[in-house]
């Protein structure tokens, strides 16, 4: 396995981000916190991305999440409030400015695509039983 970008650990559960940045990221977007930098913004500049996620800048941290591609929308939890909700829209839009395109990172109609092609199927193989009239066991 490679290093992640954000930080420097492995991937985990199949998503291009350690568990804390995972998590950070997750807790961030679900919340709708707004961090503010102290340093004018480069805390992160020059640093390596090992022991990243122990560094005290919040603000870094998600921008440097936002900026090597995380997608929102891949969090399967619903947002808690409303500026979590804003703060979603807003990471959405500043991917879509900088060109971020992920495979592995699926959108909100591409999960709901799969899932709706799984019923089809489903419902494929459930329909020749239910014409041969064979009576259901109860």
């Amino acid at each position: 396995m490679s290093g992640v970008q954000e930080c420097g650990n492995r991937v985990s559960y199949d998503v291009p981000s350690c568990n804390g940045c995972k998590t950070f990221f997750r807790r961030t977007i679900l919340s709708g916190r707004k961090f503010t930098c102290t340093k004018a913004k480069n805390c992160l500049d020059g640093v390596e991305p090992i022991d990243m996620s122990k560094r005290l800048c919040r603000a870094c941290r998600f921008a440097k999440c936002v900026a090597v591609g995380m997608n929102p929308m891949a969090i399967q939890s619903a947002v808690k409030s409303q500026e979590g909700n804003v703060l979603r829209k807003e990471v959405l839009n500043q991917r879509k400015s900088m060109g971020v395109v992920s495979s592995l990172m699926a959108t909100e109609e591409d999960l709901l695509s799969r899932m709706i092609e799984k019923l089809s199927i489903v419902e494929s193989k459930v329909e020749p039983l239910h014409r041969s009239g064979i009576p259901a066991r109860l």
